[in-house]
C-alpha cells in the first residue's frame, strides 16, 4: 500500500488490531470497526509504519516502555498519544497479532486458548489463556496512563 493511501487510511479509521493473514498476496490485515484492509507487509512491519506515522519506530517505542515501566517481554507500546498497542502469539504462525482497541471481550475456549471478541463481530482466537490476555491488556492501558499523564519519579 503506498505510503499516503496507508496515512489516509490510518486517519480515517480507528484501527483495531493488525493481524498475520497469509493468502499469497497479502501478509497482513488492518481490522477495523468499519471494514479490513489487507496489505503485502508483515504484521510488524505494518505496525512499525504505523508507529512512524506518529514520529518513532516500533523499537523506540519498546525501548521508552522498557526504561519507563522495566517491562522485558511481550512489551506494550505507546502509538499515538491516545492508543497503545500490545502483541499476541497467533495462532497460525509465528507472527505477531498486534492489538491496539484495548475495549474487547474476551471468552475462555479452553485452559490455554482464548477469543477475543469486539461489537462488531470481528474476532481473533490467541493461543493463551485469558488470564494473560487480561495481563497484557492491563500492561498497555499502564503503558497509556504512564505516557499520557507521567506523574512522580517517572516521569521524564
Amino acid at each position: 500500500m503506498k505510503y499516503r493511501k496507508f496515512w489516509q487510511f490510518i486517519k480515517a479509521n480507528k484501527i483495531i488490531a493488525i493481524v498475520p493473514h497469509y493468502d499469497g498476496e497479502n501478509s497482513s490485515m488492518i481490522y477495523t470497526h468499519q471494514e479490513h484492509f489487507c496489505l503485502e507487509e508483515k504484521a510488524n512491519e505494518a505496525m512499525d509504519r504505523f508507529c512512524k506515522l506518529y514520529g518513532s519506530s516500533i523499537e523506540g517505542r519498546k525501548s521508552a516502555t522498557r526504561d519507563r515501566l522495566g517491562y522485558r517481554k511481550n512489551v506494550p507500546i505507546l502509538v499515538t498519544p491516545n492508543d497503545a498497542a500490545f502483541p499476541l502469539p497467533s495462532q497460525y504462525n509465528n507472527e505477531e497479532i498486534w492489538i491496539i482497541d484495548l475495549d474487547f471481550y474476551i471468552e475462555e475456549l479452553s485452559p490455554n486458548k482464548c477469543k477475543i471478541l469486539y461489537p462488531n463481530d470481528v474476532s481473533f482466537i490467541i493461543p493463551l489463556s485469558k488470564r494473560a490476555v487480561l495481563a497484557r491488556r492491563a500492561r498497555a492501558l499502564e503503558v497509556l496512563r504512564s505516557f499520557t499523564y507521567p506523574v512522580g519519579p517517572q516521569a521524564a
